[in-house]
């Protein structure tokens, strides 16, 4: 699994309280109602707010990254005009709407980045149309289909048109997978002339298209991190 983080409470846990949902509440109802006044009815499977939609959005990532979009994006009319625990509190609600159990300890600025949201039962594989990254080796097929090969389970990423130095570097020493990712799209990645690094270990980013036997990435970013790919 690409970049594994080492993480001790999902939202499982008990990683809120009810009295911060109750608050959260509260906050919803006052700033919130206008656009999503549809999203809490659980017979709508488009929900934005509850259901798998909603979890599939935002699973085996840590809460901070839904804190963070709300928080900076919320309400529709007055970005990132709440105070940060009302934010908190807003994040609360949510849990509880998706009958995240409570617990005895509320959300904070601290504690979202070492809470994962996954299902029940568990991490699963990312949906399609998730933002991904992945590393493994650049090829050609005989149709001259240029594809990932060795490639790590996608993992979710924050930039699509950017790799971080920590990234990068990571990168470099993350152990390859089993998988094989057809690559679309190079002409928005860059300049990136893939006939330069066939063979070589490559990190890519972009929207992962979900199809049987022919899964693939609709590139964003493409970078050569060792001029050898070795399984």
């Amino acid at each position: 699994m690409f970049f594994i983080f080492i993480l001790f409470q999902t939202v499982w846990s008990g990683v809120y309280t009810a009295a911060q949902a109750e608050r959260g509440r509260a906050v919803y109802e006052e700033h919130c109602i206008e656009c999503h006044h549809g999203d809490l009815d659980p017979q709508n499977t488009a929900s934005r707010l509850i259901g798998d939609r909603f979890l599939d959005r935002w699973r085996e990532e840590t809460v901070e990254y839904l804190f963070n979009f709300v928080s900076t994006s919320m309400p529709r009319r007055a970005p990132a005009s709440l105070t940060k625990n009302a934010y908190l509190d807003a994040v609360g609600f949510l849990f509880h709407l998706n009958k995240f159990p409570a617990g005895n300890r509320e959300l904070t600025l601290d504690t979202i980045q070492k809470i994962r949201f996954e299902r029940k039962e568990g991490p699963k594989p990312l949906p399609g149309n998730s933002l991904v990254q992945v590393v493994g080796c650049l090829i050609a097929d005989a149709d001259d289909t240029w594809m990932i090969t060795h490639a790590t389970e996608p993992a979710r990423t924050r930039r699509n048109d950017e790799a971080t130095t920590e990234e990068l570097k990571a990168a470099e020493s993350t152990p390859l997978g089993v998988h094989t990712f057809r690559l679309q799209n190079f002409a928005y990645a860059g300049r990136f002339n893939p006939l330069d690094h066939i063979g070589e270990k490559i990190l890519i980013k972009g929207t992962l298209i979900r199809q049987i036997n022919r899964e693939r990435v609709n590139l964003t970013y493409i970078k050569s991190i060792d001029s050898a790919c070795e399984p």
